[in-house]
């Protein structure tokens, strides 16, 4: 019996030994064809959990991010709010700034987020404290501005916001070069939605991708173009924004309402699906570019 309780304990060592043991991998993550930041990278798999547990450093030796994942692809390099097929998150997910600061903590399963997630700005100032369940902002939501002051507070249920305010956003406007000339031609209207980069009050930002950078160009289109912009923090679905600004442009602008077109990017593509399904007959086409999108109750039609 003392002999079979000894070997017991030395595979239950060795297996302790091999969970802590850890693969070192230098991942060159390009955020473009002219630079790349270099990461250490170390893997762990812990036998008990059956988990992987990841660490990655920035080049001075600070931790950047901490994690575990069911699955994991040791090549890829993800922000929290990203899901990669390959990756699994599975528990706690930290990310840090070059300064050892916290960045984001949050809790996953399966990969979608789950529980309390917190995001700080640079300096320590608390950005955001959202409540999630099995991917959706569920329960309270919290933003802060970088001062420090309150700039949104709400409960959600499922993605959707249980307390909607009715409110104008500010747009730019595209007009053809011979719009003027004519005022009784009807124009076909496309509204573009941006990404999560561009939230704010500054309008100059959504020249930085789409369809108002080819403006910003010099690039000429035969149609109207109105570009709106969500703020800071929030999603294109979050408040009642879009009824009151359709019919502002839509009284403002010859609009030929049989040829208004939806599209937009990332966020933009995730407000281009809620818009159309939230209106259905609105649209003549919509083309949402990588925006991600979920059957729940938040896209249902207008009454």
């Amino acid at each position: 019996m003392r002999y079979t309780f000894a070997i017991i304990v030395i595979f239950a060592s060795f297996a302790t030994t091999k969970a802590q043991e850890a693969e070192t991998f230098i991942l060159q993550n390009a955020i473009s064809k002219y630079d790349t930041i270099v990461y250490k990278r170390l893997i762990r798999f812990d036998n008990h959990d059956r988990l992987y547990l990841i660490s990655d450093y920035f080049e001075n030796g600070q931790i950047q991010m901490e994690a575990s994942y069911r699955s994991f692809d040791i090549h890829v390099k993800e922000e929290y709010q990203c899901n990669y097929r390959s990756n699994t998150k599975e528990g706690l997910y930290k990310q840090f700034y070059l300064d050892g600061q916290p960045e984001y903590t949050g809790f996953y399963h399966n990969g979608l987020r789950e529980g309390i997630s917190t995001t700080w700005y640079r300096g320590g100032q608390k950005e955001a404290e959202e409540h999630w369940s099995k991917g959706q902002l569920h329960g309270s939501v919290k933003y802060w501005t970088q001062d420090g002051d309150l700039q949104f507070e709400s409960v959600f249920c499922h993605g959707i916001n249980q307390h909607p305010q009715n409110v104008t956003y500010k747009y730019l406007t595209y007009l053809p070069d011979n719009y003027a000339t004519d005022s009784r031609r009807k124009w076909p209207l496309i509204i573009y939605l941006h990404g999560g980069t561009a939230r704010g009050t500054d309008l100059n930002k959504l020249y930085t991708s789409g369809i108002p950078d080819q403006i910003y160009r010099g690039r000429s289109f035969p149609f109207i173009i109105i570009s709106p912009q969500c703020p800071e923090h929030l999603r294109w679905s979050t408040d009642n924004w879009f009824e009151s600004f359709y019919a502002t442009i839509k009284a403002k602008y010859n609009i030929d309402t049989s040829r208004v077109y939806l599209t937009g990017a990332s966020l933009g593509g995730s407000g281009t699906w809620y818009l159309a399904v939230k209106y259905p007959g609105l649209f003549a086409a919509i083309a949402p570019m990588c925006g991600f999108t979920s059957d729940n109750e938040q896209y249902q039609p207008a009454d």
